[in-house]
């Protein structure tokens, strides 16, 4: 389940009419479904949205989605994911917020509904380790983050922040057992071995995470690449695998810098790296490929800047792997 999905059963339905109630066969709640749209696509825009051939089912604000004002950082919402449980069905959008992720329930799009808050790490809250609480400006931990970012492997949950946090791990089955909603859910597992973080990347296929954007922690996380995470043995309790940077792609935050990436078995034009673990990175400055297949050893491929860069911000590969996006 790829996040593109998820955004758009939570709050958009493609379509090619513009009128104001609609029947989708393809969404099964266990029963059938007519669905009155909030408001439809009409002379190009959807409740105030500009909009093409696309329909509103719903719309939930920071306020309605948990977030919570803290340390003066207006409630706010950062990013997103999904997760379908593979026993129930049942769909699920992990909405980063400023003080943790909003998990709701999409199954019907048009009834979205806040099943469980999972709560940012607080300096009370020290499982598995401590939390880390240094930080460069001197002021000590803060609750709020406006940068969070989420993944999923398996029924697993693995959710970084810019604050001192490490990495939280949430046991998604738990939310079968919720009656009361919204319920607050602490994370099962807490990964102590760096602190802060930009991102996180999973490859499905090899059940390795790579963390990036880390400058405070240990071992290597303090130089911002790749920080990887094996989640094979216990996705519950991931280890720590190896760690990559490459000083020769400079950087504006730090030398080597990785702001996102994305990391596949490779299967595209050059046979050289078939069938290996390649990590395509985005490095502020410069476009980077990185040969992961050994954790302990990995290799720079190419370091590459292009015209008119500014920031190397994120991008993605097509389904051949001929074009990064």
């Amino acid at each position: 389940m790829t996040y593109y999905s998820i955004l758009f059963t939570f709050i958009l339905a493609l379509s090619g009419c513009s009128s104001s109630t609609s029947t989708d066969p393809d969404v099964d709640n266990g029963t059938d479904i007519n669905m009155p749209l909030l408001i439809g696509c009409e002379d190009g825009f959807a409740d105030g949205f500009p909009c093409g051939n696309i329909d509103l089912y719903a719309k939930l604000t920071p306020a309605e989605l948990g977030a919570e004002s803290v340390d003066n950082v207006s409630p706010a919402v950062n990013d997103i994911w999904g997760w379908i449980d593979p026993q129930t069905d049942r769909e699920y959008a992990l909405v980063g917020l400023t003080d943790g992720v909003s998990i709701v329930d999409v199954t019907n799009p048009v009834e979205p509904v806040v099943v469980a808050k999972a709560l940012e790490i607080s300096s009370q809250n020290k499982s598995n380790g401590p939390v880390l609480q240094h930080h460069e400006d001197g002021d000590g931990f803060k609750g709020a983050t406006q940068w969070r970012d989420i993944k999923v492997y398996q029924n697993y949950m693995y959710v970084v922040t810019e604050q001192d946090h490490g990495m939280q791990v949430f046991d998604l089955t738990r939310l079968r057992n919720i009656d009361d909603t919204p319920a607050q859910l602490r994370e099962d597992f807490h990964y102590t071995r760096f602190g802060n973080a930009h991102n996180i990347a999973i490859n499905e296929e090899t059940g390795f995470a790579y963390v990036v954007g880390s400058t405070r922690g240990e071992t290597c996380a303090e130089q911002g690449g790749l920080h990887m995470i094996d989640l094979n043995d216990n996705p519950l309790q991931p280890s720590f695998a190896g760690c990559y940077f490459d000083e020769e792609a400079g950087g504006i935050t730090r030398e080597g810098y990785i702001h996102d990436t994305q990391c596949v078995i490779y299967e595209g034009a050059d046979d050289r790296f078939s069938g290996e673990e390649i990590c395509f990175s985005s490095a502020e400055l410069t476009f980077l490929i990185t040969n992961v297949t050994d954790k302990a050893e990995p290799a720079t491929i190419s370091n590459t800047t292009y015209p008119g860069v500014n920031y190397a911000h994120q991008g993605w590969l097509s389904e051949d792997h001929r074009y990064f996006l």
